[in-house]
């Protein structure tokens, strides 16, 4: 699930708690390793949304000073992860503007990792459970 803010870009993963709760019948915790995968995941991210703003991927590149890509960071939590810049034109920048064109730097990158976010989870749930 993706969720845009003004400067930040959330994504979580669906069906985590039907697994838990499967997983927790058969006394296995997979808490920690969705934790640790959704951490994985968040600078996964993080570093395609830089790449992006470079204009390493398939984005205009928007880097004059560097302080953008410098400033986009990730947090996570069990269940979450959040991708994020905390300089004031980021939005503008992803958004658009009447005279800035859509960079869309978040959004594609959350797009185009999709699948490797899956493979990131799937690997350390199965080595919890190895």
């Amino acid at each position: 699930v993706l969720t845009t803010m003004a400067k930040a870009l959330s994504f979580t993963v669906s069906g985590v708690d039907t697994v838990r709760k499967y997983l927790k019948l058969k006394n296995f915790n997979i808490n920690k390793a969705v934790a640790i995968a959704m951490n994985k995941a968040g600078l996964y991210v993080e570093g395609e949304v830089k790449e992006s703003i470079a204009g390493r991927r398939a984005e205009v590149r928007r880097w004059d000073t560097g302080r953008l890509a410098g400033s986009v960071h990730s947090s996570s939590s069990e269940d979450e992860a959040i991708v994020y810049s905390n300089v004031e034109y980021a939005p503008f920048i992803e958004y658009g503007t009447s005279t800035i064109p859509k960079g869309k730097h978040f959004r594609n990158s959350v797009q185009r990792s999709k699948g490797k976010v899956r493979e990131l989870i799937k690997a350390e749930i199965k080595k919890s459970l190895s």
